[in-house]
């Protein structure tokens, strides 16, 4: 899903909107914990403990979702 003004080039939002599995995944672990932390990324060795939330992986896969939503789901 070609989504860079001017390009054909997808962008990684666009990419994620492809993946509909991995959408879902992202926004499933990288949740606020209620202190404005990221849960999925607190766990030592995948990510940066301590990390406010929304995170960049939350950020790109609520963008794709909000593509997803704005242009329908990608074929």
């Amino acid at each position: 899903m070609p989504d860079a003004p001017g390009t054909e080039r997808p962008t990684l939002v666009g990419t994620l909107a492809e993946m509909p599995e991995l959408r879902a995944r992202l926004l499933a672990e990288h949740r606020d914990d209620g202190r404005g932390r990221c849960t999925g990324c607190r766990t030592p060795g995948y990510g940066t403990p301590g990390e406010h939330w929304p995170c960049t992986p939350a950020r790109l896969a609520r963008a794709a979702q909000r593509l997803v939503d704005r242009n329908g789901s990608p074929s």
